[in-house]
Protein backbone atom coordinates (compact mmCIF):
# COMPACT_ATOMS: atom_id res chain seq x y z
CA UNK A 1 0.00 0.00 0.00
CA UNK A 2 2.82 2.39 0.87
CA UNK A 3 4.58 1.60 -2.39
CA UNK A 4 1.34 2.28 -4.30
CA UNK A 5 0.94 5.68 -2.61
CA UNK A 6 4.55 6.44 -3.41
CA UNK A 7 4.04 5.58 -7.08
CA UNK A 8 0.95 7.82 -7.28
CA UNK A 9 2.88 10.78 -5.98
CA UNK A 10 5.72 10.05 -8.37
CA UNK A 11 3.39 9.91 -11.39
CA UNK A 12 1.67 13.17 -10.45
CA UNK A 13 4.90 15.10 -9.79
CA UNK A 14 3.56 18.23 -11.53
CA UNK A 15 0.83 18.46 -8.92
CA UNK A 16 2.90 17.42 -5.90
CA UNK A 17 2.79 20.82 -4.24
CA UNK A 18 -0.98 21.10 -4.47
CA UNK A 19 -1.40 17.49 -3.32
CA UNK A 20 1.00 17.88 -0.41
CA UNK A 21 -0.80 20.95 0.90
CA UNK A 22 -4.05 18.97 0.99
CA UNK A 23 -2.51 16.16 3.02
CA UNK A 24 -2.64 16.09 6.77
CA UNK A 25 0.56 15.83 8.78
CA UNK A 26 0.44 12.06 9.18
CA UNK A 27 -0.12 11.51 5.46
CA UNK A 28 2.72 13.86 4.58
CA UNK A 29 5.07 12.01 6.89
CA UNK A 30 4.04 8.63 5.48
CA UNK A 31 4.68 9.69 1.89
CA UNK A 32 8.02 11.28 2.73
CA UNK A 33 9.10 8.05 4.40
CA UNK A 34 8.01 6.11 1.32
CA UNK A 35 9.95 8.36 -0.99
CA UNK A 36 13.07 8.02 1.13
CA UNK A 37 12.62 4.26 1.35
CA UNK A 38 12.28 3.82 -2.38
CA UNK A 39 15.16 6.21 -3.05
CA UNK A 40 13.08 8.93 -4.73
CA UNK A 41 15.19 11.54 -3.00
CA UNK A 42 14.37 14.73 -4.87
CA UNK A 43 10.62 14.33 -4.42
CA UNK A 44 11.16 13.46 -0.79
CA UNK A 45 12.97 16.74 -0.31
CA UNK A 46 10.23 18.74 -2.03
CA UNK A 47 7.48 17.18 0.04
CA UNK A 48 9.51 17.61 3.20
CA UNK A 49 9.93 21.29 2.45
CA UNK A 50 6.14 21.64 2.65
CA UNK A 51 5.78 19.64 5.83
CA UNK A 52 5.86 20.94 9.38
CA UNK A 53 9.16 20.92 11.25
CA UNK A 54 7.81 18.22 13.54
CA UNK A 55 7.47 15.92 10.55
CA UNK A 56 11.22 15.92 10.08
CA UNK A 57 11.50 14.37 13.51
CA UNK A 58 9.03 11.64 12.60
CA UNK A 59 10.79 10.53 9.43
CA UNK A 60 14.32 11.27 10.68
CA UNK A 61 14.33 8.01 12.63
CA UNK A 62 13.38 6.14 9.47
CA UNK A 63 16.08 7.90 7.44
CA UNK A 64 18.66 7.12 10.11
CA UNK A 65 17.76 3.43 10.26
CA UNK A 66 17.93 3.09 6.47
CA UNK A 67 21.16 5.13 6.27
CA UNK A 68 19.56 7.88 4.15
CA UNK A 69 21.74 10.52 5.79
CA UNK A 70 22.09 12.74 2.74
CA UNK A 71 18.32 12.66 2.12
CA UNK A 72 17.59 13.70 5.68
CA UNK A 73 20.16 16.50 5.62
CA UNK A 74 18.73 17.90 2.38
CA UNK A 75 15.20 17.74 3.79
CA UNK A 76 16.26 19.50 6.98
CA UNK A 77 18.06 22.24 5.10
CA UNK A 78 15.07 22.69 2.77
CA UNK A 79 12.99 23.86 5.71
CA UNK A 80 15.76 25.92 7.27
CA UNK A 81 16.96 23.51 9.95
CA UNK A 82 20.44 22.71 8.62
CA UNK A 83 22.35 24.75 11.20
CA UNK A 84 20.33 24.05 14.36
CA UNK A 85 23.14 22.09 15.96
CA UNK A 86 21.82 21.91 19.53
CA UNK A 87 18.10 21.66 18.84
CA UNK A 88 16.28 19.21 21.11
CA UNK A 89 13.78 18.59 18.33
CA UNK A 90 15.89 17.92 15.23
CA UNK A 91 18.32 15.04 14.91
CA UNK A 92 21.90 16.16 14.19
CA UNK A 93 24.67 14.14 12.56
CA UNK A 94 28.37 14.70 13.22
CA UNK A 95 31.65 13.30 11.94
CA UNK A 96 35.17 13.34 13.35
CA UNK A 97 38.14 13.19 10.99
CA UNK A 98 41.76 14.24 10.91
CA UNK A 99 42.30 17.40 8.81
CA UNK A 100 43.78 15.82 5.68
CA UNK A 101 45.87 17.56 3.03
CA UNK A 102 43.91 18.35 -0.18
CA UNK A 103 41.40 15.53 0.59
CA UNK A 104 39.59 13.31 -1.91
CA UNK A 105 35.90 13.39 -2.83
CA UNK A 106 34.91 10.87 -0.15
CA UNK A 107 36.11 13.28 2.55
CA UNK A 108 33.82 16.03 1.27
CA UNK A 109 30.98 13.53 0.88
CA UNK A 110 31.24 12.90 4.63
CA UNK A 111 31.14 16.67 5.24
CA UNK A 112 28.03 16.96 3.04
CA UNK A 113 26.29 14.27 5.09
CA UNK A 114 26.83 15.96 8.45
CA UNK A 115 25.63 18.99 10.38
CA UNK A 116 28.87 19.28 12.36
CA UNK A 117 32.35 18.21 11.31
CA UNK A 118 35.04 17.91 13.96
CA UNK A 119 38.62 18.33 12.77
CA UNK A 120 40.44 15.69 14.83
CA UNK A 121 43.62 17.74 15.27
CA UNK A 122 44.15 16.87 18.93
CA UNK A 123 45.18 13.31 18.01
CA UNK A 124 48.83 12.35 17.39
CA UNK A 125 49.96 12.46 13.76
CA UNK A 126 50.61 9.07 12.18
CA UNK A 127 54.20 7.95 11.91
CA UNK A 128 55.62 7.72 8.41
CA UNK A 129 53.57 8.59 5.34
CA UNK A 130 50.18 10.06 6.14
CA UNK A 131 47.20 11.63 4.35
CA UNK A 132 47.54 14.54 6.76
CA UNK A 133 50.48 15.94 4.77
CA UNK A 134 50.17 14.36 1.33
CA UNK A 135 47.65 13.66 -1.42
CA UNK A 136 47.51 12.35 -4.98
CA UNK A 137 46.79 14.00 -8.32
CA UNK A 138 46.99 12.88 -11.94
CA UNK A 139 49.91 13.95 -14.16
CA UNK A 140 49.96 12.73 -17.78
CA UNK A 141 47.70 9.84 -16.90
CA UNK A 142 49.83 8.71 -13.93
CA UNK A 143 49.25 9.28 -10.22
CA UNK A 144 51.66 11.60 -8.45
CA UNK A 145 52.07 12.40 -4.77
CA UNK A 146 51.88 15.99 -3.55
CA UNK A 147 53.54 16.49 -0.16
CA UNK A 148 53.57 19.53 2.11
CA UNK A 149 56.88 19.32 4.03
CA UNK A 150 56.69 19.49 7.82
CA UNK A 151 59.29 19.91 10.53
CA UNK A 152 60.45 16.38 11.32
CA UNK A 153 62.23 17.13 14.59
CA UNK A 154 60.09 15.96 17.50
CA UNK A 155 57.33 14.81 15.12
CA UNK A 156 56.84 11.37 16.66
CA UNK A 157 53.84 11.44 18.99
CA UNK A 158 53.16 15.10 18.23
CA UNK A 159 49.53 16.22 18.04
CA UNK A 160 48.41 17.28 14.56
CA UNK A 161 47.59 20.79 15.74
CA UNK A 162 51.24 21.25 16.80
CA UNK A 163 52.91 20.00 13.60
CA UNK A 164 54.86 22.85 12.01
CA UNK A 165 55.33 23.50 8.31
CA UNK A 166 58.66 24.09 6.59
CA UNK A 167 58.66 27.28 4.49
CA UNK A 168 55.01 27.07 3.45
CA UNK A 169 55.11 29.86 0.85
CA UNK A 170 57.96 28.36 -1.14
CA UNK A 171 56.58 24.82 -1.02
CA UNK A 172 53.02 25.87 -1.92
CA UNK A 173 54.39 27.68 -4.98
CA UNK A 174 56.11 24.45 -6.03
CA UNK A 175 52.80 22.60 -5.64
CA UNK A 176 51.04 25.25 -7.73
CA UNK A 177 53.64 24.77 -10.47
CA UNK A 178 52.98 21.03 -10.43
CA UNK A 179 49.22 21.61 -10.58
CA UNK A 180 49.62 24.00 -13.53
CA UNK A 181 51.62 21.36 -15.38
CA UNK A 182 49.13 18.63 -14.52
CA UNK A 183 45.86 20.47 -15.15
CA UNK A 184 46.75 23.52 -17.28
CA UNK A 185 44.70 22.24 -20.23
CA UNK A 186 41.65 21.03 -18.32
CA UNK A 187 38.21 22.59 -18.79
CA UNK A 188 38.10 24.51 -15.50
CA UNK A 189 41.75 25.32 -14.84
CA UNK A 190 41.21 29.07 -15.31
CA UNK A 191 38.46 28.97 -12.66
CA UNK A 192 40.02 26.69 -10.05
CA UNK A 193 43.68 27.74 -10.22
CA UNK A 194 43.08 31.32 -8.99
CA UNK A 195 41.21 29.84 -6.02
CA UNK A 196 44.30 27.80 -5.15
CA UNK A 197 46.71 30.70 -5.54
CA UNK A 198 44.94 32.67 -2.80
CA UNK A 199 46.52 30.45 -0.14
CA UNK A 200 49.95 31.61 -1.25
CA UNK A 201 49.25 34.95 0.44
CA UNK A 202 48.84 33.29 3.84
CA UNK A 203 51.85 32.67 6.04
CA UNK A 204 50.81 29.32 7.50
CA UNK A 205 53.02 28.06 10.29
CA UNK A 206 51.07 24.94 11.22
CA UNK A 207 49.89 22.08 9.01
CA UNK A 208 46.45 21.85 10.62
CA UNK A 209 45.83 25.58 10.07
CA UNK A 210 46.34 25.22 6.32
CA UNK A 211 44.43 21.94 5.99
CA UNK A 212 41.43 23.23 7.96
CA UNK A 213 41.28 26.48 6.02
CA UNK A 214 41.55 24.72 2.66
CA UNK A 215 38.79 22.25 3.54
CA UNK A 216 36.48 24.97 4.84
CA UNK A 217 37.12 27.20 1.80
CA UNK A 218 36.35 24.37 -0.64
CA UNK A 219 33.23 23.46 1.36
CA UNK A 220 31.95 27.04 1.18
CA UNK A 221 32.50 27.13 -2.59
CA UNK A 222 30.57 23.87 -2.86
CA UNK A 223 27.65 25.34 -0.92
CA UNK A 224 28.02 23.02 2.08
CA UNK A 225 26.56 24.49 5.27
CA UNK A 226 28.29 22.15 7.71
CA UNK A 227 29.66 23.69 10.91
CA UNK A 228 33.39 23.08 11.51
CA UNK A 229 35.03 22.77 14.93
CA UNK A 230 38.56 21.73 15.92
CA UNK A 231 38.92 19.12 18.65
CA UNK A 232 41.96 21.03 19.93
CA UNK A 233 39.52 23.72 21.12
CA UNK A 234 38.57 21.42 24.01
CA UNK A 235 41.22 21.47 26.80
CA UNK A 236 40.08 18.08 28.13
CA UNK A 237 40.82 16.49 24.75
CA UNK A 238 44.25 18.08 24.58
CA UNK A 239 45.06 16.65 28.01
CA UNK A 240 43.58 13.21 27.35
CA UNK A 241 45.74 10.09 27.08
CA UNK A 242 42.94 7.90 25.69
CA UNK A 243 43.54 6.07 22.42
CA UNK A 244 41.52 4.92 19.41
CA UNK A 245 37.86 4.15 20.21
CA UNK A 246 38.04 5.55 23.74
CA UNK A 247 39.36 8.86 22.42
CA UNK A 248 36.69 9.09 19.70
CA UNK A 249 33.96 8.37 22.25
CA UNK A 250 35.44 10.99 24.58
CA UNK A 251 35.41 13.48 21.69
CA UNK A 252 31.77 12.68 20.91
CA UNK A 253 30.85 13.29 24.54
CA UNK A 254 32.84 16.54 24.66
CA UNK A 255 30.81 17.90 21.72
CA UNK A 256 27.52 16.26 22.76
CA UNK A 257 27.42 14.09 19.65
CA UNK A 258 24.60 11.54 19.67
CA UNK A 259 24.72 10.46 16.00
CA UNK A 260 28.25 9.75 14.81
CA UNK A 261 28.96 9.28 11.10
CA UNK A 262 31.84 6.89 10.44
CA UNK A 263 33.52 5.84 7.23
CA UNK A 264 33.89 2.21 6.23
CA UNK A 265 37.64 2.37 5.69
CA UNK A 266 40.56 1.75 8.01
CA UNK A 267 38.72 2.98 11.10
CA UNK A 268 36.62 -0.23 11.16
CA UNK A 269 39.75 -2.17 12.08
CA UNK A 270 39.86 -0.63 15.56
CA UNK A 271 36.35 0.77 16.07
CA UNK A 272 34.76 -0.92 19.08
CA UNK A 273 31.08 -0.29 18.41
CA UNK A 274 29.93 -1.49 21.82
CA UNK A 275 31.67 1.42 23.53
CA UNK A 276 29.60 3.88 21.49
CA UNK A 277 26.39 2.13 22.47
CA UNK A 278 27.42 2.19 26.14
CA UNK A 279 27.89 5.96 25.88
CA UNK A 280 24.50 6.45 24.19
CA UNK A 281 26.01 7.24 20.78
CA UNK A 282 24.54 5.88 17.54
CA UNK A 283 27.01 4.97 14.76
CA UNK A 284 25.88 5.73 11.19
CA UNK A 285 28.15 4.32 8.50
CA UNK A 286 28.88 6.50 5.49
CA UNK A 287 28.20 4.97 2.12
CA UNK A 288 30.35 6.38 -0.68
CA UNK A 289 31.16 5.06 -4.13
CA UNK A 290 33.06 7.48 -6.32
CA UNK A 291 31.53 8.10 -9.72
CA UNK A 292 33.67 8.45 -12.80
CA UNK A 293 34.40 11.87 -14.29
CA UNK A 294 36.45 13.00 -17.24
CA UNK A 295 40.22 12.72 -16.84
CA UNK A 296 42.74 13.64 -19.57
CA UNK A 297 45.45 11.29 -20.85
CA UNK A 298 43.96 8.11 -19.42
CA UNK A 299 41.54 5.51 -20.76
CA UNK A 300 40.57 4.20 -17.32
CA UNK A 301 39.19 6.33 -14.49
CA UNK A 302 41.54 6.69 -11.51
CA UNK A 303 39.76 7.31 -8.21
CA UNK A 304 40.96 8.31 -4.78
CA UNK A 305 42.66 11.48 -6.00
CA UNK A 306 42.49 14.90 -4.37
CA UNK A 307 39.24 16.75 -4.98
CA UNK A 308 41.36 19.12 -7.04
CA UNK A 309 41.21 16.54 -9.85
CA UNK A 310 37.41 16.66 -9.95
CA UNK A 311 37.32 20.46 -9.66
CA UNK A 312 39.79 20.98 -12.51
CA UNK A 313 37.93 18.60 -14.81
CA UNK A 314 34.30 19.24 -13.78
CA UNK A 315 34.18 22.65 -12.08
CA UNK A 316 32.40 23.84 -8.94
CA UNK A 317 28.84 23.33 -10.14
CA UNK A 318 29.16 19.73 -11.32
CA UNK A 319 31.11 18.76 -8.21
CA UNK A 320 28.50 20.48 -6.03
CA UNK A 321 25.65 18.63 -7.78
CA UNK A 322 27.49 15.35 -7.40
CA UNK A 323 27.92 15.78 -3.64
CA UNK A 324 24.33 16.95 -3.16
CA UNK A 325 22.92 14.02 -5.11
CA UNK A 326 25.31 11.37 -3.81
Amino acid sequence: MLKTNCAKVWKTRKNKFASAKALNRRQQTTIVCCLLRFNIRNDGLLLASLAKKENVVRFSGFARKTNHLSSLLRAKRAIGLGNYQHSKIIMSFSAIHQPNFLPWMGYFSKIAKTDTFIFFDSVAISNGKTWTSRSQILVNGQTKWLTLPVLRKGLSGQRICDVELVNFGQNWRKILTTLRHAYGKTAYFEVIFPFLTQFEKENFQYLADFNCQFIQSVSRELGLTTQFIRSSSKPELMESSDLKTNYIVQTCLAFEIKNYVSGRGGSLAFLEQGKFADAGIKINFQGFSQKKHRQPNTTEFIGGLSIIDALMNCGWQATREYLQGE
